[in-house]
Formats: structure tokens, sequence, C-alpha cells
């Protein structure tokens, strides 16, 4: 379970800005994942022509600006997916088997959790540009009919079991060492 290669990273996120993001009606905060990968790593709208509805967020912290979303797209299965689901916004998942790999057993979980493209599917790009513009109505009640499945998601594979898992991780490793 590794990270994509860089092409790949690029390759995505070029698609996203060119051929999904570009033209739609909604305006687009779009913000990278923070990685140094290569000594020249220039900001998007230094390379592309973006489209006027394109802002590229670069420096600002993800913590903050997240809550002004409306929808959230990512592909992360790091921390910063907790990030973007405590906004309580709809979230579509892209999901590739070429990148963040998932555990196998839980990779149904999140498909059912969460409105999901599949970045493997030739046609991902007019996908997922087809259900960003879905009626604001008819997101939310896909999302909503997830809610079942993301509640046992978020308690057994995003935010772990209640209760103090300091504690916790103390009692098992004493446990381990007896």
């Amino acid at each position: 379970f590794d990270s994509p290669v860089e092409s790949y990273v690029y390759n995505l996120e070029k698609n996203l800005l060119d051929k999904v993001y570009r033209d739609i009606p909604q305006k687009v905060l779009f913000k990278k994942y923070p990685t140094k990968r290569m000594a020249y790593q220039p900001c998007y709208s230094d390379i592309l022509d973006l489209s006027s509805n394109i802002k590229m967020i670069n420096d600002e912290d993800f913590r903050y600006t997240r809550s002004i979303a409306d929808l959230i797209v990512t592909d992360s299965t790091q921390s910063t997916l907790a990030w973007c689901l405590s906004t309580n916004r709809p979230l579509i998942y892209l999901i590739s088997s070429k990148s963040y790999s998932l555990i196998p057993s839980i990779f149904g979980k999140f498909k059912s959790s969460f409105i999901s493209i599949n970045l493997d599917n030739k046609n991902w790009t007019d996908n997922l540009k087809k259900k960003l513009q879905t009626p604001r109505e008819e997101l939310m009640d896909e999302w909503e009919s997830k809610k079942i499945y993301r509640k046992h998601l978020y308690q057994e594979y995003i935010y772990g079991p209640k209760g103090l898992s300091g504690l916790k991780a103390a009692n098992l490793i004493e446990e381990l060492y007896r």
C-alpha cells in the first residue's frame, strides 16, 4: 500500500482540472496533497490554462478551507479523508486500483459509504463531470442514503472505536509483553 508514481498523480490531477472541472457551472477550489516529491513542483495555474471557475488553494491549510465546500472530491485514504468527512458535506470518493490501495476487505465498504467514481473505468472523467452536474437535492439524497454504511465505516475503520485509545493501546501492549 504505497503512494502512486508521480506521473499517475499528475495525469489524474490534470484530467480533473482539464476534463472534469473545466467550465462546469460550480466554482472549484482545488488543493493538491502537500508533498515534495520533485525538485521543481510548479502550481498548476503556472503550467496549465485553467478555467476561470477553478481557484488553486496552495499554502492554505485544508483544515480551515474545507468548511466552505458544498461538496468534496478526494481519492485519499490518509488523514485527509477524515478531515473531509468531518465537514459532514457530501463526498465523492475517487476509487482506483492504481493509487492508495484499500485493503480488499474494506473496498466495498468505501463504495457503499460514499458517492464513488471508479477511476479504472475509461469514462471516469465523463462520469464524474455528470455526477457534479447532478442537482444538489439528488446528491444530498444519494449521500443520505449511504449514511448507515458510513456510520459503521467511521466507527470501525476511520475514527476507530470510542473510548480512550491511548489507554487501550497501552493495555494491549502490556498484554502482549506478559
